[in-house]
This record gives C-alpha cells, sequence and structure tokens, in this order.
C-alpha cells in the first residue's frame, strides 16, 4: 500500500493542471522573505498601525480614517 502511494499521479482533471500550483518565488522575494532586519521593520510598520488604530479607537467622537 506505500508503494502505490510513492507512484501517485494525479487524475488528468482542468484543476491539476501545473498553472494552478503556485510558483517559485524569485530570488529578491527569498532575500526578504528571510531578511531579520526587514522583518523587524514591517513588524514595528504593523504595530505602529495597530497602534494608531487602537488609539483612535478609544476616542469615540473621532473617525478612522483609512
Amino acid at each position: 500500500m506505500a508503494e502505490e502511494r510513492l507512484h501517485y499521479t494525479p487524475p488528468a482533471v482542468p484543476q491539476v493542471r501545473p498553472a494552478f500550483f503556485a510558483t517559485l518565488p524569485t530570488g529578491p522575494t527569498r532575500h526578504l522573505r528571510t531578511s531579520l532586519v526587514w522583518q523587524m521593520l514591517r513588524f514595528a510598520i504593523i504595530n505602529l498601525k495597530m497602534i494608531r488604530v487602537i488609539s483612535l479607537s478609544h476616542h469615540t467622537g473621532r473617525k478612522i480614517r483609512s
């Protein structure tokens, strides 16, 4: 039974064409995903956005601009 799984080929249905699979990331994309400096910058930006939304929600008279 285990050998059958190793030699499995997907059925020939339109949803399983190679065009439906994800593409491999490019070099710059891989670099940004693994760069500690870039991740810390994104983390800081997201935190600043959250602080802004939370602080605006504490003031009931102000509306949040998008």
